[in-house]
């Protein structure tokens, strides 16, 4: 059996697409690396539900991809002990127990936006999670659709990786560039 890769994504705040890049990262382990992949969508909103097509069960399957929605905390060992290559944790908004799951992941990303009305609040969650974690490079931070010259300058400013979420239209179908990104947080 191949080892078990499990990749936390955590949104400082709601709305900034978690859940979209989640699905997209979970649809491209699963055709592009052809690895059995499992989307845990945890505590949160049942977000995930309108994929089942009318399917009753607390897993369904969606394009080549196990779906778990809305998953306890509690039950997440359950999940996590099932034969699954990659798994893709929806974390959803921060919280304290979010930060505590995202810091069993192996892969550790961090959803923010730099624009300029949230651009020093982003620098504050930054620099408050790694003060947390006590390593600055224990996460990937994102940001959606941010020019190069602005991601060098949070890289340089707060001492941490961070890359830009291109536009990815169809998260069932990442080509190119998208797919390029995807493989990068993996």
């Amino acid at each position: 059996m191949k080892p078990k890769i499990k990749i936390g994504i955590l949104g400082q705040e709601g709305g900034l697409g978690v859940t979209h890049l989640a699905v997209a990262l979970a649809n491209y382990t699963a055709k592009q690396l052809k690895a059995k992949t499992a989307l845990i969508e945890v505590e949160k909103r049942n977000a995930l539900a309108s994929l089942a097509k009318g399917e009753t069960e607390a897993e369904f399957y969606h394009d080549r991809v196990v779906y778990f929605p809305s998953v306890l905390a509690k039950e997440l060992g359950f999940v996590y002990s099932m034969d699954f290559e990659y798994l893709i944790l929806d974390l959803g908004r921060d919280s304290q127990w979010a930060r505590e799951e995202l810091m069993r992941c192996d892969g550790r990303l961090i959803v923010g936006s730099l624009c300029p009305w949230r651009k020093a609040e982003y620098y504050e969650y930054m620099k408050r999670l790694q003060e947390y974690a006590g390593k600055p490079d224990m996460y990937t931070f994102l940001a959606l659709f941010e020019d190069k010259i602005e991601i060098k300058k949070c890289r340089r400013t707060n001492k941490a990786q961070v890359q830009s979420i291109p536009f990815i239209a169809d998260p069932f179908h990442a080509k190119g560039k998208e797919a390029e990104f995807l493989h990068s947080l993996i």
